[in-house]
């Protein structure tokens, strides 16, 4: 009997595991601060949990999107890391290009937060419960919006400068 409630909680889209992994992912964002896409992740996931509780895990749309949404996450928080470190150790100067990549990469990983959180929402609530969270969600992805084009013109003039792709 324990061995099949220990196998019942590991069980990939367990509500438990779903609650693990944004605990610890919850962590990770807050501890780099980088919490911005965090925000509309937690909205849409409590609020799919609040509407199918434990039959969360037979919500296999619903479960892509918020999986969506951690990977993007974890995604950003890295692009982030990496491009810190590398003006760390070679200045902001040298590491203008990959602030520009990261730039961009941000700017189309929050617009991929967003869809993935309104496709949720739109599973779970209707009506006036649907425009009130989706007016909340707008709020919480609120963000000022990087010059993608110019940023993408920059990263292709230094890749046709060096005549190959590359961030060194």
């Amino acid at each position: 009997m324990q061995q099949s409630e220990t196998t019942q909680e590991s069980k990939p889209g367990n509500k438990g595991t779903l609650f693990a992994s944004v605990g610890a992912l919850a962590s990770v964002i807050v501890a780099s601060s980088c919490c911005l896409p965090l925000l509309p992740f937690l909205f849409a996931a409590g609020a799919a949990t609040q509407k199918y509780m434990q039959a969360i895990q037979d919500q296999q749309e619903v479960m892509g999107a918020i999986a969506d949404m951690v990977i993007e996450t974890y995604a950003m928080e890295s692009a982030v890391l990496r491009t810190q470190k590398m003006v760390q150790q070679k200045g902001e100067a040298s590491a203008a290009t990959a602030i520009a990549m990261t730039r961009v990469y941000l700017s189309q990983a929050m617009d991929k937060i967003e869809s993935a959180a309104k496709k949720i929402i739109a599973a779970v609530a209707e009506g006036d419960m649907l425009r009130t969270q989706l007016a909340i969600l707008r709020r919480l992805v609120k963000h000022e919006p990087f010059n993608t084009i110019a940023l993408r013109q920059q990263i292709a003039q230094k890749m046709i400068e060096r005549g190959k792709y590359t961030l060194a």
